[in-house]
């Protein structure tokens, strides 16, 4: 089963400083409620072609997924395939200027894979909740520091 997301949020910072946030990786357990740990796992500057893994907690386990980034536009655009994990497909976040600061929108094309297909059959709709909550957590980490 497919899940499509597509979640956008205005955040009073500039896109550099969004950017810079959402690239480093240490950053996403602060953020996002589901992750526990996260990394780069290829040598040299972060680019087109680096790989990385994420462990996400939940529901009584971790599991890991694994990727590889398809896009890095600094500070306009990042995004990634799944390689290894319950998810194939794509998952990336683009970046707006605004008068205000940034638009960020963040947008996912998943493939659920095994036992997990059913899992999203019935919670998608937590899925994109919980990646909205995400979204206004990193709204609310940048516009206080």
């Amino acid at each position: 089963m497919a899940f499509n997301l597509c979640e956008t949020v205005e955040i009073d910072r500039q896109p550099e400083e969004v950017f810079e946030y959402l690239t480093d990786l240490s950053n996403d357990p602060e953020w996002q409620k589901t992750i526990v740990e996260a990394k780069y796992t290829s040598e040299g500057p972060v680019a087109v072609g680096s790989t990385g893994v994420h462990r996400a907690g939940g529901i009584g386990m971790t599991m890991d997924y694994g990727w590889e980034l398809t896009e890095y536009e600094e500070p306009r655009r990042v995004a990634w395939r799944f390689t290894s994990g319950p998810f194939t497909g794509n998952d990336g976040y683009a970046l707006e200027s605004t008068p205000g600061g940034t638009r960020l929108t963040h947008a996912a094309e998943l493939q659920a894979q095994g036992l997990w297909r059913l899992i999203t059959f019935v919670a998608g709709g937590m899925f994109a909740k919980q990646a909205q909550n995400d979204l206004q957590n990193l709204k609310r980490i940048l516009e206080s520091q």
